[in-house]
C-alpha cells in the first residue's frame, strides 16, 4: 500500500515538475484554499512531507512552490525544510564566490531557478563586469552549477573580502569592501535557500565595519572577529536578528581561520601583530601564530591554547566528522588533530597527479581552501603551470583512508576564480 502512494505522489510530482500549467495540476491548485489544501490529493499531508518531499532534489522544491498557496505555505513556513533535516535527508551542496560571468548580449536564458543577468542600470555600471563577482552553488548529485542573483545595490555583485557563512538554511553575506571606493561596510544578507522567494534579504548590520575576516557558528549563532576591524568580535542571533558585542580577540591576527570543534569555536593560524623597537621607535611585526584561542560563550571570554598548529606558515585547515584537518601549504601530506592531546598525526599522503596530468609542477600545488561533503573534500587547488598561477575545483577520494595517498578529480568549473579571494562553503538544504 505504501509503494502504491509512494508511486502515486512520484508521478503526481513528476507532472508538476514537467508542466505547471496541465489541466489535471491547474484543477487541483485552484481547489481548496490556504494551509487546509491537500498538497496531494486524497494522501495526508503528513506522508507527503516526511515521506516523499523529504526525497525530493532541492531544485525541484522552488517549482513546487508555485503550484498552490498550500504547497507555498509548506515550504515557505519551513515544514518541508524541518522534515529534512528531521530526516537526515538534506541535499548537501558546495558555495563558490568567483567572478562574475561576462554578460551576454540578446534575451536573458533562466538555465536554471537562480540564474539572473545583471541589472545593467546606473548603480552598477560604474563597475565593470570583470570587477563584479557572484556567488553560485554547485550539486554535486547532477555535476550542475547554480547561479544567485546579485546582491541588491551592491554594485560588484558581491562585496569584495566579504564574510560568508551558512546556518539554518541560509546563507549570509557579511561586511566587505565596496568594489568602487574600497568603503569597508558592516551591511548583512540574507538569502533563504529553503523557503524563501529566491532573493537577498537585509539582516541588521554589524556593529563594526569589518572586511578580510572569519565567520564560525556555535550555540545556533553566528560569531565574527578580526579583519580590519581588529581585536573587536561580535555575535548574531538569528532569531532576534540581533548583533551583540562580545569579549575581544586576545592577539590582532590577520588571515586566520575559525572552526567548530568539539562544540568549541577556534581562532587559529594567520599572522599576529606584535609590536617591537627599533632605533626610530616602535614597529609593528607580524609573526605566523602556532597558538590557538578558543571561545567560551558561557563566559564570554577567550583563553590561549599554545602550540596548536604544527610547524609554520600557511595552513589550510577544515573539519570533518568532528575531526580537525591541516593540509599545510606545499606539504605532501594532511594532518589530523587530537583535542586531548593538543597533537598532530600523519592522516596520509596527498597524490597530485589529476593536476600533474595538467601540467602542474611538481611539489608546486595546494589546497588553499577546503569543505566537507559526505566524508569528502572540495577544495580549490592552486598549481603552476609555466610559471603561472591556476585555480580549480578538485574533489578528494578516499579522504582520511590511511591505507592509501588521497587523490582527487577535477571538478568542471565555467566560472573564474579570484586567486586573493578563494572560498568554499557547506550548504546543506
Amino acid at each position: 500500500m505504501r509503494q502504491k502512494l509512494v508511486r502515486m505522489i512520484t508521478d503526481f510530482l513528476s507532472e508538476v515538475a514537467s508542466s505547471s500549467s496541465s489541466p489535471r495540476i491547474r484543477q487541483f491548485a485552484e481547489s481548496g484554499t490556504g494551509e487546509e489544501q491537500s498538497l496531494v490529493p486524497g494522501i495526508s499531508n503528513e506522508l507527503t512531507i516526511d515521506r516523499i518531499l523529504t526525497k525530493v532534489p532541492w531544485k525541484t522544491l522552488y517549482v513546487l512552490q508555485s503550484v498552490s498557496i498550500a504547497w507555498r505555505s509548506a515550504i515557505y513556513n519551513r515544514r518541508v525544510y524541518d522534515a529534512r533535516v528531521r530526516n537526515t535527508a538534506t541535499q548537501t551542496l558546495v558555495g563558490l564566490i568567483h567572478r562574475a560571468p561576462v554578460p551576454k548580449s540578446g534575451e536573458p536564458s533562466l538555465d536554471n531557478l537562480y540564474i539572473r543577468t545583471m541589472d545593467h542600470d546606473t548603480r552598477t555600471a560604474a563597475v565593470p563586469w570583470w570587477s563584479q563577482f557572484a556567488i553560485s552553488l554547485y550539486d554535486p548529485v547532477d555535476k550542475s552549477w547554480h547561479q544567485l542573483p546579485p546582491i541588491p545595490h551592491v554594485r560588484s555583485g558581491i562585496p569584495i573580502r566579504c564574510g560568508c557563512v551558512f546556518l539554518g538554511g541560509k546563507l549570509y553575506v557579511l561586511g566587505g569592501d565596496e568594489q568602487c571606493n574600497s568603503r569597508t561596510r558592516n551591511e548583512v544578507y540574507m538569502f533563504d535557500l529553503v523557503a524563501g522567494p529566491g532573493e537577498w534579504q537585509p539582516c541588521a548590520s554589524m556593529l563594526s565595519r569589518r572586511s578580510d575576516f572569519p565567520c564560525g557558528v556555535i550555540d545556533g549563532n553566528i560569531l565574527v572577529s578580526g579583519g580590519s576591524a581588529g581585536l573587536e568580535a561580535e555575535m548574531y542571533d538569528p532569531k532576534e536578528d540581533l548583533w551583540l558585542p562580545i569579549a575581544d580577540l586576545l592577539n590582532l591576527r590577520t588571515n586566520h581561520t575559525m572552526v567548530t570543534l568539539d562544540e568549541q569555536l577556534y581562532v587559529l593560524g594567520g599572522a599576529v601583530r606584535y609590536e617591537t623597537e627599533d632605533d626610530d621607535g616602535s614597529v609593528d611585526i607580524y609573526a605566523d601564530a602556532d597558538f590557538a584561542e578558543v571561545y567560551d560563550p558561557a563566559k564570554n571570554r577567550w583563553k590561549e591554547v599554545p602550540q596548536v598548529l604544527d610547524g609554520v606558515g600557511d595552513h589550510t585547515l577544515v573539519v570533518v566528522d568532528g575531526k580537525l584537518y591541516d593540509f599545510r601549504h606545499e606539504a605532501v601530506d594532511v594532518t589530523v588533530y587530537d583535542v586531548n592531546t593538543n597533537s598532530w598525526t600523519l592522516s596520509q599522503p596527498i597524490c597530485w597527479d589529476a593536476l600533474e596530468s595538467m601540467g602542474a609542477s611538481n611539489g608546486a600545488c595546494c589546497a588553499i581552501t577546503a569543505t566537507a561533503v559526505d566524508g569528502e573534500l572540495f577544495a580549490l587547488v592552486r598549481w603552476q603551470a609555466n610559471f603561472y598561477e591556476k585555480l580549480s575545483v578538485l574533489k578528494s577520494r578516499g579522504f582520511a583512508n590511511k591505507r592509501v595517498p588521497l587523490t582527487w578529480d577535477g571538478v568542471l568549473c565555467p566560472f573564474k576564480i579570484d586567486l586573493n579571494w578563494p572560498f568554499l562553503c557547506t550548504i546543506k538544504v
